[in-house]
C-alpha cells in the first residue's frame, strides 16, 4: 500500500511539475503562434479551444481583446491577468449564453480559478461568464462591468431547470471582485450574480453594484438566486450590494434568494431590500438564514420610494437577524403570506433600527410587520423579538410598531416581545389581529415613547388587539422613560439611564435596547473549536478536540461542518468527532454551538495536511527567462507545491534582487505574490530569489530557487487604471 501511495504522489507530482503556462496578446498570431512567452496567440477563443490539459494556464497580458465566438474553458484549465489591463469584450449577441463557458455534467472537479481579468460587455454582450455543473472553482480579483442582461451565473445545474441539481456544486468561490451594471427587467429580474445549486459557496469582499440605465432604465439586482436557488451552506462576507435608489423599474431588491439551508450574510452592505423565498426547511443546519452584522440603508427615506429592509416570503424554518443595522428604510422586516405556509423559528435580536418608516408621500411604514394577506392556513410559530432599538422617523405619516396583523385561518402562536426600546411609534406599539387562533404571547419588559394619538384614533396605548388577547397573554413590566442616550447617532445608555438593567435577561443582557451596558453579563455559550492540526500524507484523518461550555443554562445543540477544503466529518454533532478523507491542503472546520436560550457561538479551526517532502516552485508570473515584460509590472505570483509556513514567506527570503518590494501570503494558499509600488528599469534583467522558506510541517525548500525575467523599452504613453467601488 505504502509503494502504491508513493507511486501515486509521484505521478501527481509529475503532472503537476508538466503544467504549462501559455499567453495571448493583442500582437499575437492564431495562425503563427505557439502560445509560448514570444509567440503568444491573438485571442481567448484560440487559447480556450486549444489548451485543455489540466493544470495548464492561460495568461492574457495586458490589452483589449475582441472575442467573435463563445470561449469554452476545460475542466482544470486556469485563467490568469494583468488585473483591469487584461480586458475580454464580446460580440456573442445571444441572451443567456455566455461569452465565457465553464460547462460540465453535474459534480464535475473543475480544479481551476480565473484572477486579475476584466470583462466588458460594452452594453450589447448580454452574458458575460457561466459556470455550470463544475465544482473548485475559483473566481478572485475580477471586474465584469456592463453586460446587458445577465453578470457572472454560477450553478450546480446545467442552465435553468427549475429543480435542484442531482449533484451540488461544492467548493466554489466568487471573491474580491467587482461586478457593475449586469442585470436587466423584463417583467422579472436577472442579477449582476446569478448563483444556484451550490454547498459551502465562498462569497467574500466582492462590490456588486447597479445603476440606473438611460432611456428605458430596466434593470434587476444586484444579487439574484439562478435556477431556483438551491443552496446550502453558502457564506457572504464583507459584501457591498447596492441597487440605485431612483431607478424605476422592477422591485427595489438588491439581493433576492430563494431555496436555501444554512446562508449565513455577515459584516455586509445593503442598499436596497433583501428578500428571502421559498426557504423551506433548515435541514441539518441550525438555520436557513443568519444575518448578522450587516448595514442595511438609504441614504434618506424621502427618495418617494418605498425602500425595505428584510422580506420574508412562504415558508421559512429558522431566521437569526443579529447585531445589525437598519436605517433610513420604510420596513425592517415584513412578512408575506402565503397560503398553506409556515414561518417558524425567528429570532430578531439586538439590532439597531434607526430613521424607520415610510416616505412623507406613503401611508404606512413600521418596524415588523406583514401576516396581513388574510391567506388562508397561514401558520406562525416561534417569534422572538428582544433587546433591539426602533427609532421611527418622525417625518412619515404612520410607523406602526412590531405587528402580526390580519391572519384569518391557521394559528400565530409562541411570540416573544422583551427589552426593546421604541419611539416615534404613532400606531400602537404592539398589535396582533385577524380570527385565526393567537395562543402565548408574551410582551414585557419595553420601554415605549410614542405620541399622544395616532391617525386611527386609538390613542396612546402599547398594545391594539381589536379581537381580543391571545390566548395565554402576557403584558408586564412594559415602561414610558425618558430614553437616557449618551447621543442620538449610536444611541448608546447613559451611565445614569433608567433603562440599564431594569429588563429581563433572556441571553443577551438585561439593559433595554440593543446595546448592553448593565451589570447582567451574557449567558452566551463558550466555544473552542482546537488548535489547528498538521499532518503528514498519507495519514489523511484526525480527531477534532473542540470545548464548548455555558455559564447559565446548557449546550442545546452542536453543529461542526466543513467550510472549506477536504474530508468529512464523522459526527456532525459531537466535538470530538473523526475527520477522514483528507488530502494535501488546507481545510476550515467549524463548531457552532447553541445553548438552551438559543444564543449561537461559533469557533474555527484548520487542518493542513502536507505532503512529507520539502515544498518546491512550481510556476512563477513572469515565466522563468520572460522577455520583453512590462516596466510597470505591479505583481508577481510564486506557485508552490504544498502550503507553507506563513512567517517564512517574507521579504528577506523572498525577493527580487534590485527591487523593494511587499510579500503577500494568506496561510493554506499554495501561492504567493511580490507586488511594487514604482516600475522596473527598462531593458534590465531581474532575478526572482525564493529561499529558506519552509512548509507547514517545517520542511524547508530544498535548495534556493531563481528564475529570470528581462524588462522591455518603456511605453510613456501607458496609463494605469485602479478600479475603485464606492
Amino acid at each position: 500500500m505504502k509503494k502504491l501511495l508513493f507511486l501515486l504522489f509521484c505521478l501527481t507530482a509529475c503532472i503537476a511539475a508538466q503544467a504549462t503556462t501559455y499567453y495571448i496578446s493583442p500582437t499575437g498570431n492564431d495562425g503563427t503562434g505557439t502560445g509560448s512567452i514570444s509567440q503568444p496567440w491573438k485571442t481567448l477563443a484560440k487559447a480556450t479551444s486549444t489548451v485543455t490539459t489540466p493544470g495548464d494556464i492561460i495568461h492574457i497580458n495586458a490589452g483589449t481583446y475582441l472575442e467573435t465566438v463563445q470561449c469554452f474553458l476545460s475542466p482544470g484549465v486556469s485563467i490568469e491577468g494583468e488585473g483591469n489591463t487584461s480586458v475580454i469584450q464580446s460580440t456573442w449577441p445571444w441572451s443567456f449564453q455566455g461569452a465565457l463557458v465553464l460547462t460540465s455534467p453535474e459534480g464535475t472537479n473543475g480544479n481551476q480559478h480565473i484572477t486579475n481579468i476584466k470583462m466588458d460587455g460594452r452594453n450589447t454582450t448580454p452574458r458575460c461568464l457561466e459556470v455550470y455543473g463544475r465544482s473548485n472553482v475559483s473566481i478572485t480579483h475580477c471586474s465584469f462591468v456592463d453586460f446587458k442582461e445577465e453578470g457572472p451565473v454560477i450553478s450546480g445545474t446545467i442552465g435553468y431547470t427549475g429543480f435542484a441539481p442531482g449533484t451540488y456544486a461544492t467548493g466554489n468561490i466568487f471573491s474580491y471582485n467587482y461586478v457593475s451594471n449586469c442585470s436587466m427587467y423584463a417583467g422579472y429580474g436577472t442579477g449582476c450574480l446569478g448563483i444556484g445549486g451550490q454547498i459551502g459557496m465562498l462569497c467574500v469582499k466582492d462590490t456588486i453594484l447597479q445603476p440606473k440605465r438611460a432611456g428605458t432604465d430596466q434593470v434587476g439586482w444586484p444579487l439574484k438566486y439562478f435556477n431556483e436557488g438551491w443552496t446550502q451552506g453558502v457564506l457572504f462576507d464583507s459584501c457591498i450590494f447596492w441597487k440605485d435608489p431612483t431607478a424605476s423599474s422592477g422591485w427595489n431588491f438588491s439581493f433576492e434568494w430563494f431555496n436555501c439551508r444554512g446562508t449565513e450574510i455577515k459584516n455586509c452592505h445593503f442598499t436596497g431590500s433583501v428578500d428571502f423565498n421559498f426557504q423551506g426547511t433548515r435541514g441539518a443546519y441550525p438555520y436557513v438564514i443568519y444575518f448578522h452584522d450587516n448595514l442595511v440603508d438609504q441614504v434618506s427615506t424621502s427618495t418617494g420610494r418605498v425602500e425595505q429592509g428584510l422580506i420574508i416570503e412562504y415558508d421559512c424554518d429558522g431566521l437569526w437577524v443579529k447585531h445589525n443595522k437598519f436605517k433610513n428604510i420604510a420596513q425592517v422586516l415584513t412578512f408575506y403570506c402565503r397560503a398553506n405556509t409556515l414561518t417558524k423559528g425567528v429570532i430578531f435580536t439586538e439590532n439597531l433600527c434607526d430613521s424607520i418608516g415610510y416616505p412623507p408621500d406613503v401611508s404606512q411604514g413600521g418596524f415588523i410587520g406583514g401576516f396581513d394577506a388574510g391567506t388562508s392556513n397561514y401558520r406562525t410559530d416561534s417569534i422572538v423579538i428582544d433587546n433591539n432599538t426602533f427609532i421611527g422617523n418622525p417625518a412619515a405619516k404612520a410607523n406602526q410598531g412590531i405587528g402580526f396583523g390580519n391572519v384569518q385561518t391557521g394559528y400565530v402562536k409562541n411570540i416573544f416581545i422583551r427589552n426593546n426600546y421604541i419611539e416615534n411609534v404613532v400606531y400602537p406599539a404592539f398589535s396582533t389581529g385577524g380570527t385565526a387562533p393567537r395562543d402565548s404571547f408574551y410582551i414585557g419588559y419595553n420601554n415605549i415613547k410614542s405620541g399622544t394619538t395616532d391617525q386611527y384614533g386609538i390613542g396612546n396605548s402599547d398594545v391594539y388587539l381589536p379581537n381580543g388577547a391571545p390566548t395565554h397573554y402576557t403584558n408586564t413590566h412594559n415602561k414610558h422613560n425618558a430614553p437616557g442616550f449618551v447621543d442620538r447617532i449610536n444611541y448608546y445608555l447613559s451611565p445614569t439611564s433608567l433603562l440599564r438593567d431594569s429588563g429581563i435577561n433572556v441571553g443577551y443582557g438585561a439593559d433595554i435596547g440593543y446595546k448592553q451596558f448593565g451589570s447582567v453579563l451574557n449567558t452566551c455559550p463558550i466555544v473552542n473549536a482546537g488548535p489547528d492540526q498538521t499532518i503528514e500524507s498519507p495519514i489523511s484523518s484526525t480527531n477534532l478536540a473542540a470545548t464548548a461550555s455555558d455559564a447559565v443554562g446548557t449546550i442545546s445543540t452542536i453543529v461542526v461542518t466543513k467550510k472549506t477544503g477536504t474530508g468529512t466529518v464523522s459526527n456532525s454533532a459531537s466535538l470530538t468527532t473523526a475527520i477522514t478523507g483528507l488530502v494535501v491542503g488546507t481545510s476550515t472546520y467549524e463548531v457552532a454551538v447553541t445553548d438552551d436560550s438559543g444564543c449561537v457561538r461559533k469557533d474555527t479551526m484548520q487542518i493542513t495536511v502536507t505532503s512529507g517532502v520539502a515544498p518546491t516552485v512550481t510556476s512563477t508570473n513572469p515565466a522563468n527567462a520572460s522577455t520583453g515584460i512590462s516596466i510597470n509590472l505591479s505583481i508577481i505570483t510564486v506557485s508552490v507545491s504544498e502550503p507553507l509556513k506563513a512567517s517564512t514567506v517574507n521579504a528577506t527570503n523572498c525577493f527580487v534582487s534590485g527591487k523593494s518590494g511587499v510579500v503577500n501570503y494568506t496561510a493554506g494558499n499554495t501561492f504567493f505574490t511580490i507586488t511594487f509600488a514604482s516600475d522596473f528599469s527598462p531593458s534590465t534583467t531581474y532575478n526572482l530569489n525564493v529561499q529558506n522558506v519552509q512548509d507547514v510541517a517545517g520542511n524547508s525548500i530544498a535548495s534556493p530557487f531563481t528564475s529570470t525575467f528581462t524588462t522591455g523599452l518603456p511605453q510613456p504613453d501607458t496609463k494605469k487604471f485602479i478600479l475603485k467601488g464606492l
